[in-house]
């Protein structure tokens, strides 16, 4: 293994009288630079905040604006003398029911028809005699969720609900008097309500209804958009509680507690008619951006003016000293292990001569590295085939053996069909010499080998088979499940009959054959003598596959065994996935 040791760095003496030089001129540099870059940053905030300044300014208009259409609606039923009149006057059912259905009813239709958005407008009455209309839908949906329409109900209605009889409205003043709230399920909605007194000028100024005009808070405040700040900028609302009704943010969710003043510069405006709070957070981020874009442009300048005197300096340096740099770092790539550089020199001398001693040496260390790989390559190799030549032999006794047997006792067609499957196993073995097979052929194999078993056992053999296609054609060595249902066969019976489960998979880049049979198990101790190596030689056929799939994959992949007496023996060999 190459030690990769890092070299030494070190500054030459004509290396530090240059850097003193320098000093010399960066110094003003830099004053010049600090001072341009602390006052375009101050500038940029003044006008940042201008900007926001307008920008809030013409926010607040837009929802004074959709305020004030909604209060227009109020003003067309406040100041409406025949409306008052109608409520005022206690008529028979009749004369009630035509002026609902012929003024009430249609002046309301056309309100809510006329407004820019959604809203809902709840008309409360004294006056008993006038009939109502409404929706018994509940206070758990929305009244915004059909779109626009009216109610008109009688004033006992409203006084029974909690919300109005804790309401502290204020004094009546003439055209003036109304309130911006979110009183009831407003909040829950995410609707605010315009709340106003219906009173008759002609008697007293007497209190002859309530109207409730309800809008969704998203409605009214549409034009709060963080994008016309910045990009990473938030808008927050505020209600006189300080609490947070509404926000546009491109975080989502914005957490106005968390947001202080050092990571924000904020810019508040008020909401005239709501007493709320229009707040502009702006990330320190976002100026800091800017502060980098003019830092690096000062920083480009002043690098500019340095580039052109090191250049100037550096053309000297190298003249003088590139023949020494190449050979330090040619050394500096055999420290690192690369044997493949070279150093030419066009000139015959001194230096010529340490070049051709280095080519010399990378080329001799080049192949004294190769000549040691070629060797071990072959030397893992030749331990590959040794490893894989003693599983032939010995499957091969053994089903002589039972060949044998069955022409002993005259068997002719088990002895026909354990000669062809004898045949078939070994054709799979031999692979035409190459070590290497596809995992769709080494599952052919342990098929026929099972085959050959069948002939011995007969029903007394059952074998599963669970393949994933997707590893089919993906390269293993050959001989490694045969060795394990052959182990099985000898030693896991118990009783009569024995049930094997073959599966392969694919598990996170690996592929993973499994052997599991319900036979007698294996003891923990002969579990650990098979699994130490230095231990008693037992478990031959184990430790063979254990040590082929080491050998060609390394020591991370291999057999690893699961067993438990009267239950059974589970077998894993893992090999990485490979095409070639």
């Amino acid at each position: 293994m190459i030690n990769k040791s890092k070299p030494q760095r070190y500054i030459s003496f004509g290396k530090k009288l240059f850097v003193s030089y320098m000093a010399l001129l960066i110094i003003p540099i830099f004053v010049i630079g600090y001072y341009s870059y602390t006052s375009s940053i101050k500038s940029f905030k003044e006008k940042t905040r201008s900007t926001i300044h307008g920008t809030l300014s013409q926010i607040r208009d837009n929802i004074d604006y959709k305020m004030d259409a909604i209060k227009n609606i109020s003003d067309d039923l406040y100041f409406d003398q025949t409306m008052q009149d109608i409520l005022s006057t206690y008529e028979e059912d009749y004369f009630s029911y035509d002026n609902m259905s012929h003024y009430l009813s249609p002046k309301l239709t056309n309100i809510v028809n006329s407004a820019i958005s959604d809203i809902w407008v709840n008309l409360y009455i004294d006056n008993s005699n006038v009939p109502e209309i409404f929706f018994n839908r509940g206070n758990e949906i929305n009244p915004l969720s059909a779109g626009k329409d009216f109610e008109i109900m009688h004033k006992e209605r409203l006084e029974a609900q909690e919300w109005y009889r804790n309401f502290n409205y204020p004094d009546e003043v003439y055209g003036q008097t109304l309130v911006w709230s979110q009183v009831d399920k407003d909040t829950d909605f995410g609707n605010v309500s315009l709340l106003r007194r219906l009173i008759n000028f002609n008697n007293s100024n007497k209190e002859i209804g309530f109207i409730r005009i309800i809008t969704r808070i998203s409605d009214l405040f549409k034009s709060v958009d963080y994008k016309k700040i910045t990009e990473t900028s938030s808008l927050v609302i505020l209600n006189e509680n300080g609490k947070k009704i509404y926000y546009s943010s491109p975080e989502g969710e914005f957490n106005v507690q968390n947001s202080h003043s050092d990571d924000y510069l904020i810019i508040e405006e008020e909401l005239s008619g709501l007493n709320w709070k229009l707040l502009a957070y702006i990330p320190q981020s976002f100026f800091q951006e800017n502060a980098d874009k003019v830092r690096n442009v000062i920083f480009i300048v002043c690098i500019i003016n340095l580039l052109i005197l090191i250049m100037v300096g550096a053309l000297f340096s190298r003249y003088f000293t590139r023949r020494v740099t190449k050979i330090i770092m040619t050394a500096n790539y055999f420290r690192e292990g690369d044997f493949y550089k070279r150093i030419h020199f066009k000139s015959r001398d001194e230096f010529s001569e340490i070049g051709d001693a280095f080519n010399d040496m990378g080329k001799n260390i080049e192949a004294l590295i190769q000549n040691l790989y070629v060797s071990n390559l072959q030397k893992k190799e030749a331990e590959l085939e040794s490893l894989q030549a003693q599983i032939n032999p010995h499957f091969l006794y053994n089903t002589l053996s039972s060949i044998s047997q069955l022409a002993k006792f005259g068997e002719l067609q088990k002895l026909q069909k354990t000669v062809l499957g004898l045949a078939k196993f070994y054709r799979l073995s031999l692979n035409e010499g190459r070590i290497f097979t596809t995992v769709d052929k080494e599952i052919e194999h342990a098929k026929t080998y099972v085959g050959l078993q069948k002939v011995k056992y007969e029903d007394h053999l059952q074998v599963l088979y669970d393949i994933d296609p997707q590893v089919l054609q993906y390269k293993t060595i050959k001989l490694i499940l045969q060795p394990f249902i052959e182990n099985a066969l000898q030693h896991a019976w118990f009783g009569d009959q024995i049930n094997i489960r073959i599966t392969v998979q694919l598990v996170d880049e690996n592929i993973v054959f499994r052997i599991i049979d319900d036979g007698v198990g294996i003891s923990r101790e002969i579990l650990e003598q098979i699994l130490d190596l230095n231990g008693v030689q037992i478990g031959y056929g184990i430790r063979n596959v254990d040590m082929r799939v080491k050998l060609q994959f390394g020591e991370e992949y291999g057999v690893a065994l699961f067993s438990r007496r009267g239950i059974g023996t589970s077998v894993s060999i893992s090999i990485p996935i490979s095409r070639d």
